[in-house]
């Protein structure tokens, strides 16, 4: 499952997130107090910062529980194993920069005026492709990186798509994607006649100028999508409800009702729901931040409605969902876990022996539930070898983080130093990265260095399977963070450090596997952080085009600019 939308997201509406985040253990007696602060300054200082990750939202009814917000930092780029698409950032620029990895050559590419948003993925037999949205032309490009024209130059075809969309996301395997509306955006019209149900959904061909783009009606002021494993199946979260889009059925412009949820529809609004999807599509569960259960449901193939569906009563409200899909004994197993944040309690049971139970109550006898002392479970998260399930809650100045064995059950409760912003896993699931939240004010005079430590901007480091944390204070706040593999094995945390409309930025190389801390000077802000051809990649916010490639094991640089200034005389 993907969810495209870059933004704090109450749990409510989050569905499940590309990088597995999580919680971390006591920091004990460690004593390990590094200060950080990055080396690079910004001379020209007329760089837009990025935005801040704000507090939670404090507007909420005081008669309901507050939201839990966690802030994705994990950073959305353009990129495949080998290229790099970056737009420009002219005004009435009309190309993308597309950057080898490997050869570090840089070919501007005309694709529509004023290119606002950029996905790629590796397409099988077909390599790199990119979707580029030009807001100056309502357009998507397709552009084929490894697929060359008679002037051997990427192979790029155009096609339009509705006037007010102004966002874009890729579905698995690269030959789908959509072209919405997230109203979070500004929207790039102000006509009289605009919809803000439409979408677009582009197909690739399987030759180019084969490529497809059909307009869809579908749900109002989308909140999330998400999509099945093989791409093939997509899922639009509003608040009219749940449009499933079947792709290959598409063959034109097209009307998608939302999904007949029955006599299920008052227990669901849509304004207030989180839904799960299974891999293949065929089973969902929905949750209301009103209700003391569970909605599973068995999805019509052929019909926009649901085959069955069962209430499961539970003793509280659901804070959050999570669905394991895995092999046991020969057979697929679907388990839910959910959390419940004020019963302190964690759940699971079998969706498929769930919808097949003679009765809802035989149903709700079927869940197990575990208590997480000193936890406020609001919300779960599985680590990526999935054998772990961490239940925290962003809400305390002071979280304690429970982590569960799913295996045998047994449960781990901890507490953290300082607020939760966003937690982190690495691949192997053996390191878990915490970016705490700064509290208000100032530490008192003469205020230990735990103390000081909640008023700084910093990051814990938490290995699990020794239990030893070390704290790291940053001098500038952590905008995004990216974990990644060298090719020797130990794993890299790299971090891009800015304060809003400050001088100080920098990004912060961390190893995970001897939590040795540098912080590599930069000569411009930074704007986006991935990884190419076994490189981390820096972009920067700089009017001629500027990027940093970084060695993941050395942190040795190599810096391209200027291609912005190629891309005007081109």
């Amino acid at each position: 499952m993907t969810h495209p939308l870059k933004r704090a997201t109450p749990v409510a509406l989050r569905l499940l997130c590309a990088l597995a985040l999580c919680g971390a253990m006591a920091c004990g007696e460690s004593g390990n107090y590094d200060e950080a602060a990055p080396g690079g300054s910004d001379e020209d200082r007329d760089y837009n910062a990025d935005a801040g990750m704000g507090a939670p939202d404090e507007d909420h009814d005081p008669g309901e529980p507050p939201p839990e917000i966690e802030e994705q930092i994990v950073e959305r780029v353009a990129a495949t194993d080998r290229y790099i698409f970056v737009p420009t950032g002219r005004e009435g620029g009309d190309q993308v920069a597309l950057i080898d990895g490997e050869t570090f050559q840089v070919e501007p590419i005309r694709v529509g005026l004023n290119p606002q948003a950029v996905v790629a993925a590796e397409v099988e037999e077909v390599g790199a492709v990119a979707y580029v949205w030009s807001e100056g032309t309502s357009t998507v490009a397709i552009v084929r990186a490894d697929v060359r024209d008679e002037r051997d130059r990427p192979d790029v075809r155009v096609v339009r798509v509705p006037r007010e969309v102004n966002q874009l996301v890729v579905a698995p395997g690269g030959r789908y994607a959509l072209a919405y509306i997230d109203p979070e955006l500004p929207l790039p019209t102000q006509g009289s006649a605009v919809s803000l149900q439409t979408m677009a959904l582009i197909a690739l061909g399987d030759a180019p100028g084969e490529d497809e783009a059909h307009q869809l009606s579908v749900t109002r002021r989308i909140e999330s999508i998400s999509f099945s494993d093989d791409g093939e199946y997509g899922f639009v979260v509003g608040e009219e409800g749940i449009s499933r889009i079947a792709f290959e059925d598409i063959k034109d412009d097209a009307f998608v009702p939302t999904l007949d949820l029955g006599a299920a529809t008052q227990d669901f609004p849509p304004r207030d729901q989180e839904a799960a999807f299974t891999a293949d599509a065929s089973s969902m569960i929905l949750r209301s931040s009103q209700l003391s259960g569970l909605g599973l449901f068995r999805l019509s193939v052929e019909e926009l409605a649901v085959a069955e569906q069962r209430m499961l009563p539970l003793p509280g409200v659901p804070t959050d969902v999570e669905l394991l899909e895995r092999e046991v004994e020969g057979e697929l197993r679907r388990e839910v876990l959910f959390a419940m944040r004020e019963q302190g309690q964690v759940g699971r049971f079998d969706l498929d022996a769930a919808l097949a139970a003679e009765s809802d109550e035989a149903a709700a006898a079927l869940v197990e539930l575990t208590d997480v002392e000193g936890v406020e479970t609001g919300i779960a998260r599985l680590t990526p070898d999935e054998q772990s399930l961490l239940v925290f809650s962003t809400l305390p100045a002071l979280p304690g983080v429970g982590l569960l064995d799913v295996g045998t059950g047994g449960v781990q409760t901890v507490t953290l130093r300082n607020q939760i912003r966003t937690l982190a896993l690495s691949p192997d699931s053996q390191i878990a990265v915490v970016v705490h939240r700064p509290q208000p004010g100032s530490a008192p005079g003469g205020a230990s260095w735990e103390e000081r430590f909640r008023y700084e901007q910093g990051l814990s480091l938490w290995d699990l399977a020794t239990g030893y944390v070390r704290p790291v204070v940053l001098e500038a706040e952590p905008q995004s963070v990216l974990m990644v593999e060298s090719q020797t094995g130990p794993t890299w945390l790299y971090g891009l450090l800015a304060d809003e409309g400050g001088a100080d930025f920098g990004v912060v190389r961390i190893s995970l596997e001897t939590f040795g801390v540098e912080v590599l000077p930069i000569p411009r802000r930074p704007a986006q952080i991935g990884v190419v051809a076994d490189q981390v990649f820096v972009t920067q916010e700089d009017g001629q085009g500027r990027v940093t490639f970084f060695d993941i094991e050395t942190g040795t640089q190599r810096t391209i600019s200027g291609f912005e200034l190629n891309a005007e005389v081109q």
